[in-house]
């Protein structure tokens, strides 16, 4: 019998993750059906959507939280720890929001068990595993915040103990910091498998010399089935003439000048507000809810407050699961998307989508299922007048993105159920 370990998974709260656990998890028992899969998540209290819906699924904590507090920094971190501690708050809070203290200092890839005390409590799961998965997803591009350390330690450490590691869906781009980059390098060379989820990918880690190791594996939350339930109707008795769902995003906020975010939102009320005057839409707000709390949705209903048009908008209900919000999606006509997961959630039911893009990886997605990004805007370009633009250019394609949609997202689904035989390849 198989034995999987599956980290970099941060929380099922965020219904992106969980469909991307989901999803590979699903592709793994097809492929092993007798195997014992272990999810090592930051956050196990909110793994309940993953335990109620897969039998057999061990849930561990992914990060020692003691450990990281009271065991042996290295050296670079005790000076940031000074450095902070004699600043104004107000100073590092600011730093903290806008750079991160951890891009600022070099971290080197740790010489000994000892400097992995974030992770070495999973050692013994480790040793259990005929190999580590890391969910791949962006993880190692977002250089200021703690994901990509943690993503690194992991690897590094399950490397160390000389365990087979697999990066599984990622998407990897030119970095902003030479250090990262050396690192990252590092820890996919030493690789035994890494599946890349766009052709972007490929061609930058093959100019990093990492090519022996490295496939093409589309985003495996293309798999997720949707879920009809009790939560997931719509509220109009008669069918509306256009439903548009909406997946807003608080993410926007990070990614924009104060001056250019404020006039950003009031654009996109004004939108709003026109395709429900003069198309006779109904909106269907969906969050993409995640951990610690509920910010999409927060920015949503602030959103629809100044939208003012009570009747015409319907914000689904807390608490569905991945599956779920897949099968609202699947009710709508045209699906305007901010987050990545989302999206793939709209254009696997072959729904006409326009995405609002923050992150390369957009492209990628948008690149290999239709060779072309003309249904994206980047958040720096949204505007009424674009909104309404490509809106209307995606509602006039409707039938031929249907077309396009009905013939690669089979492809896609094909693909990534074959996807397994490259882990079966590892053990051969």
């Amino acid at each position: 019998m198989n034995n999987f370990l599956i980290v970099g998974h941060t929380s099922s709260h965020n219904r992106g993750c969980e469909a991307l656990a989901r999803s590979t998890i699903t592709i793994l028992r097809k492929q092993f059906p007798a195997a014992k899969i272990t999810v090592a998540a930051l956050y196990p209290e909110g793994e309940s959507p993953l335990i109620n819906n897969i039998t057999g699924l061990e849930i561990i904590p992914g990060f020692n939280r003691v450990s990281s507090v009271i065991g042996k920094y290295p050296f670079s971190h005790r000076i940031l720890k000074f450095v902070k501690n004699i600043l104004p708050y107000g100073i590092v809070a600011l730093h903290d929001r806008n750079i991160g203290w951890k891009a600022m200092l070099p971290q080197a890839r740790p010489k000994s068990e000892t400097g992995f005390s974030r992770v070495r409590h999973l050692k013994a799961a480790m040793l259990e595993a005929d190999a580590v998965i890391l969910l791949g997803a962006d993880l190692y591009n977002i250089e200021n915040y703690f994901p990509p350390v943690y993503a690194m330690e992991v690897m590094e450490y399950a490397q160390l103990l000389g365990r087979k590691t697999v990066i599984w869906g990622a998407s990897i781009w030119q970095f902003n910091r030479r250090w990262v980059e050396r690192r990252v390098r590092d820890i996919l060379c030493r690789a035994n498998l890494v599946t890349a989820r766009d052709e972007m990918t490929i061609d930058y880690l093959s100019k990093l010399g990492i090519k022996k190791n490295t496939v093409l594996v589309p985003d495996s939350a293309f798999l997720l089935q949707p879920r009809l339930t009790s939560r997931t109707g719509l509220p109009w008795t008669l069918k509306p003439q256009l439903v548009v769902g909406f997946n807003g995003s608080d993410f926007i906020y990070y990614y924009l000048q104060k001056r250019t975010y404020r006039k950003c939102i009031i654009d996109i009320i004004k939108f709003f507000q026109f395709i429900i005057d003069n198309f006779g839409c109904r909106i269907v707000f969906v969050p993409n809810d995640g951990y610690p709390g509920a910010q999409e949705r927060e920015f949503l209903f602030e959103i629809n407050s100044m939208i003012a048009r009570r009747e015409s908008v319907y914000m689904v209900p807390p608490g569905l699961d991945a599956s779920e919000i897949k099968a609202v999606i699947g009710q709508c006509d045209i699906f305007l998307g901010m987050k990545f997961h989302p999206t793939i959630f709209s254009l696997s039911q072959g729904i006409p989508t326009l995405g609002m893009y923050y992150s390369p990886k957009f492209i990628g997605l948008h690149q290999s299922i239709f060779g072309h990004t003309d249904y994206l805007i980047h958040y720096n370009d949204i505007s009424f007048d674009l909104l309404m633009l490509k809106f209307q250019q995606v509602k006039d394609d409707k039938d031929k993105i249907q077309q396009i949609l009905r013939r690669r997202v089979p492809e896609i689904e094909a693909e990534l159920f074959n996807a397994g035989k490259h882990l079966e390849n590892l053990f051969a």
